[in-house]
């Protein structure tokens, strides 16, 4: 799948297009449950991942630091890192993964 970062194991991947797996397959892969209730799910869960990766720190979405809450140096790291993991999802705006990220 070329919307998603290439790190992303091959179960995961498959399961962006089509929510396919059970509440104990997605446990043994350690997915929350949540993913599993609606397609967007697993797009959350990668999104928050990948952005923690990127800055070093959770995103709101996952009880990290809100945006007043962030240097001036990190608001830049974390609007790169929301651009970047935008594009690898199949998007170039901020917006749309302000969704999964929050603000």
């Amino acid at each position: 799948c070329s919307l998603v970062h290439p790190g992303v194991d091959h179960a995961v991947r498959h399961c962006l297009g089509i929510a396919c797996l059970t509440n104990a397959e997605a446990t043994s892969r350690g997915l929350p449950l949540f993913a599993l209730h609606q397609m967007h799910g697993l797009r959350h869960v990668y999104d928050q991942n990948r952005d923690a990766e990127l800055t070093g720190w959770s995103c709101p979405a996952a009880v990290g630091p809100v945006a007043r809450e962030l240097t001036l140096e990190q608001r830049e790291l974390d609007r790169k890192a929301r651009l970047t993991s935008s594009r690898e999802l199949g998007h170039e705006r901020e917006a749309v993964v302000a969704t999964y990220l929050g603000r």
